[in-house]
């Protein structure tokens, strides 16, 4: 029988991983030996050992790649479930200091597997990034997303400004079984829901000096489905809108 969802745990002491972890699915290779090394060593390996591994013997997943100093505007008019920016299975992508505005769903999102142990996305980093009026149709999404384990993932000095016009519409959303990332010095105002919403994640998020708006979206606390959120400490004024965006002016 299957372990129930709400069962599952996290971090190193993951007790059984689902069948199509590790060779039994081509973009799971990055961590196909990691039952072992987490049985054995009691750690994860590093984002160094991952990427020696898979630099090496994996070629499904595209990796070293830089998106920077883009604008990205009114887009999705057809499809409301569009993503500006949406990286499924991949690693060390960098995402600065682009401009995303207008959107019916989410801004950036990363990741591709709502459930325990790790594939090829890890080792991410969203940075320097101003998001704006997103999730103005779609609902449960965020103006940055993300979802499973990802070592090395960091989601950093983001400036996010009105996400929401529908159900569970969030400023950043780590939703299920997201673990080792870290989310840090982020401004987010003018959200629908919560500023900053965890869901059923894992234990070692690192999560600090984040910063938003006075109001209902700054509280701390939780709900029966294991989500949290955290609240802005310490409080600041809003910052210089021209650290965030793109660094060069607009193409013709």
């Amino acid at each position: 029988m299957a372990t129930p969802y709400d069962e599952w745990t996290f971090g190193p002491n993951v007790r059984r991983m689902p069948e199509f972890t590790g060779d039994g699915h081509p973009m799971h290779r990055d961590f196909r030996s990691a039952r072992e090394k987490l049985d054995g060593q009691k750690t994860i390996p590093t984002v160094d050992d991952i990427y020696r591994e898979i630099s090496t013997r994996v070629a499904e997943a595209p990796g070293r790649i830089t998106l920077a100093d883009n604008r990205i505007v009114n887009c999705g008019t057809l499809d409301f479930g569009s993503v500006a920016i949406a990286v499924g299975y991949a690693h060390h992508v960098k995402i600065e200091h682009n401009l995303m505005r207008d959107l019916p769903y989410t801004g950036v999102s990363i990741g591709w597997r709502w459930a325990p142990g790790f594939t090829h996305c890890h080792s991410n980093v969203v940075i320097g990034n101003r998001i704006e009026r997103v999730m103005q149709q779609a609902g449960d999404g965020g103006a940055i997303y993300l979802v499973g384990d990802q070592p090395g993932t960091r989601v950093v000095a983001n400036y996010v400004h009105d996400s929401g016009r529908n159900y569970s519409s969030h400023g950043i959303y780590a939703d299920a079984f997201s673990d080792h990332m870290e989310i840090a010095d982020n401004y987010v105002t003018g959200v629908m829901d919560r500023s900053l919403y965890l869901s059923k994640n894992g234990p070692d998020m690192e999560v600090h000096g984040n910063n938003g708006e006075h109001g209902p979206n700054l509280a701390t606390g939780g709900n029966d489905r294991g989500g949290r959120w955290v609240k802005f400490y310490p409080a600041r004024t809003p910052p210089d809108l021209s650290l965030y965006g793109p660094r060069r002016p607009s193409l013709p």
